[in-house]
């Protein structure tokens, strides 16, 4: 069977409907690509070069006559003029960055390429921190793996944690005064923890309160922090572009990601103490500090 689509890109429920198309057949499944696309013919192509790698029984062109097509409006794949499988999102929810359930090879080539939420995440960005934020998305997709939380939230909170980074401090100030925070009470480099959050949630239409939170926090931290916002706050801390080792945390999070985040931590207090900097300086991170490193911090543990 052909499996017709623009691919564009080919994301995780392209790849259910051809693992099931091979599952009731038996047969390789063969993918045509359609001329029309928002990423060049070349781009989806390569994507699914990409995608073969690791599903042998596909094959890219074909003349097969049975068609399954993919119908954008309806948001379905057709076959026979009735719907073969009704999807859960829309090609644009992931173009836009607001679902990001891609294969992390696809999610490696949007980014090297900039195309798609890419290109627009790219121009909010120098090109040193926009690297840094895909490092951090692959690092947060690895080690997501190992639990049971959604690794593609990981990857999405990953690549927006920095989103608001380059923000001038003025226009970062304005953010947070949208969002009720008192700037005063915490330091100058962690309001871009805010502005991203809000960037990712009005200009990438990510909803999702568990990525938002994972962003919002990843700077100064929090109290009681679940299992996506270590990801993000260790993984921030720990990609491999950083200029200070960082394997053996990283080691450690596919593990068990509370130690790794206490390693993080106790790391972090060291630097402070050498520059003379009060690292409780702020309410999120005391109340971090006094839950995960209590012995760093003797005031007692905060209501």
């Amino acid at each position: 069977m052909t499996l017709v689509s623009a691919f564009d890109p080919i994301d995780i429920e392209d790849i259910k409907v051809i693992k099931k198309i091979h599952r009731l057949t038996g047969k390789k499944v063969f993918l045509s690509l359609l001329k029309d696309g928002i990423a060049s013919y070349k781009y989806r192509y390569e994507m699914l070069q990409q995608v073969k790698e690791d599903l042998p029984y596909i094959e890219i062109a074909s003349k097969d006559e049975k068609l399954l097509i993919y119908d954008e409006k309806k948001n379905a794949y057709i076959k026979d003029g009735r719907e073969f499988y009704k999807r859960k999102i829309n090609k644009e929810e992931i173009r836009r960055g607001k679902n990001m359930h891609i294969p992390s090879k696809v999610f490696t080539f949007i980014c090297t390429n900039k195309i798609y939420f890419a290109d627009i995440l790219s121009s909010y960005l120098t090109n040193s921190r926009y690297e840094h934020s895909c490092r951090v998305a692959i690092t947060a997709f690895n080690i997501a793996k190992n639990y049971r939380f959604d690794k593609y939230l990981a990857l999405q909170a990953g690549l927006f944690h920095d989103s608001g980074r380059n923000l001038k401090t003025d226009k970062q100030i304005s953010i947070l005064k949208k969002m009720n925070i008192d700037t005063s009470l915490f330091p100058q480099y962690s309001y871009h923890q805010f502005s991203s959050a809000y960037l990712a949630r009005h200009n990438f239409g990510i909803e999702d309160k568990k990525v938002l939170n994972a962003i919002k926090y990843h700077c100064t931290g929090y109290k009681k922090m679940s299992l996506l916002e270590m990801c993000i706050y260790v993984s921030d801390k720990c990609e491999p572009g950083r200029k200070f080792p960082t394997e053996e945390v990283y080691n450690t999070a596919k593990i068990d990601l509370e130690k790794a985040l206490i390693m993080t931590l106790k790391e972090q207090v060291e630097v402070y103490k050498k520059l003379n900097i009060d690292p409780c300086s702020n309410p999120y991170t005391k109340a971090m500090y006094q839950k995960y490193i209590p012995d760093y911090f003797k005031g007692g543990q905060d209501d």
